[in-house]
């Protein structure tokens, strides 16, 4: 799982540059859109934290790495590019972009992440992403 400080700015940035569909993030899910209506969930499943530097104390770096998945899910009769194409559009907002410290790389292309309930089908992909802090 992701540390505090990167995962509040790597949700912070997807709430402020994502309108299209709500946003839950794993685990705090509320009152799915009614009528079924796309949404995106993010969940952050893991990550390591290396010491990079040495003997410098309050300027060692420390890198966490890790990777977060978008998981978009559309009505069941919407289909897979609806899904497609939402992930396109997230995909934006990350891919190589660095922000409040973290860093992003290339997102992975979309995956399906679910067989069909009969309301949602869902698509997921993640990004890849690091984090230096200094103590």
């Amino acid at each position: 799982m992701a540390s505090l400080t990167p995962a509040t700015r790597i949700v912070e940035r997807l709430r402020a540059n994502w309108t299209a569909t709500p946003v839950f993030e794993a685990g705090r899910f509320e009152k799915l859109p009614q009528p079924p209506s796309a949404f995106v969930v993010i969940e952050f499943p893991g990550g390591f934290e290396e010491q990079e530097t040495v003997g410098a104390p309050g300027s060692n770096v420390f890198r966490e790495e890790g990777v977060f998945f978008l998981h978009v899910m559309v009505p069941s009769n919407r289909g897979d590019m609806t899904a497609r194409g939402l992930c396109s559009q997230l995909a934006v907002i990350f891919r190589a972009q660095t922000f409040e410290g973290v860093v992003c790389y290339a997102p992975n292309p979309p995956q399906n992440s679910s067989r069909s309930d009969g309301t949602y089908f869902g698509l997921s992909f993640s990004v890849p992403y690091f984090y230096d802090l200094f103590a």
